[in-house]
């Protein structure tokens, strides 16, 4: 999970419209929130991610729902209030289910920073305190097959990337030509674009490099023979942003 900003509500969701769809939800439980307008603003937000566990939504077995924060059960009023809304997975939209988070509050990734709630231990989750304690159990962030394995794939991909740039940086110091960097510095940035905020399971994939003594032993070889540049900082600090403990 990752700390998301929330874009501006969409200009059609104007105080009237949004007393209009509340109304037609208290009348007949439309799904007045399933608007083209509310879910692309919602996916454009987390970046093609569920909000809660990071996986892509809009693929062949995880299609995007506009999940409620505060159940739309007890708290109606708020069913199309946009500052309610995330983009969910199917999945954890489930879990989560009528969990009252005013009751027993769990992370909103739009208004609160995961990291300060969450770490990573291997592949697991943990949590710091009440709020990440529950936010993965109501979540279920821990299910094997759903996340634990995906995030064990992504750190042995990660370590495999590592020693591809360690591959690289001796071949470079040993003969230093344009190719030779190029190939160094190329496979620097495609590993540092897999741990982005628009990648699956970003969280752990930054997570995993930069607790690594490898990367930052890479990173201080690189600059060293100045070779750092502004694009690599960027996404060095970008990954970094985003990790967890």
């Amino acid at each position: 999970m990752i700390k998301l900003t929330r874009p501006a509500k969409p200009a059609f969701l104007t105080d009237e419209r949004e007393a209009e769809l509340l109304e037609k939800f208290q009348e007949d439980g439309s799904a007045v929130w399933k608007n083209a307008q509310i879910t692309e603003s919602l996916l454009q937000a987390s970046q093609n991610k569920c909000a809660y566990c990071e996986c892509g939504l809009q693929e062949v077995d995880s299609y995007m729902e506009v999940e409620h924060f505060k159940h739309k059960d007890k708290y109606e009023d708020e069913v199309v209030h946009w500052e309610n809304l995330l983009p969910s997975c199917k999945r954890c939209n489930t879990k989560k289910g009528t969990h009252d988070v005013v009751e027993e509050p769990i992370v909103d990734p739009f208004l609160m920073v995961p990291a300060d709630h969450l770490r990573l231990d291997m592949a697991y989750l943990r949590h710091k305190d009440n709020v990440g304690d529950a936010t993965i159990e109501v979540l279920d962030l821990n299910s094997i097959d759903r996340l634990v394995l995906p995030r064990f794939m992504i750190t042995t991909q990660m370590e495999k990337n590592l020693n591809s740039i360690r591959s690289a940086l001796d071949l470079y110091l040993d003969n230093m030509t344009v190719r030779r960097r190029n190939k160094l510095i190329g496979t620097f940035k495609d590993t540092l674009k897999e741990c982005q905020p628009d990648t699956k399971f970003s969280a752990t994939a930054a997570t995993f490099v930069h607790r690594n003594e490898q990367y930052i032993a890479l990173c201080t070889a690189v600059q060293a023979e100045g070779l750092w540049d502004e694009e690599l900082e960027q996404l060095h600090r970008a990954s970094e942003s985003i990790r967890l403990d």
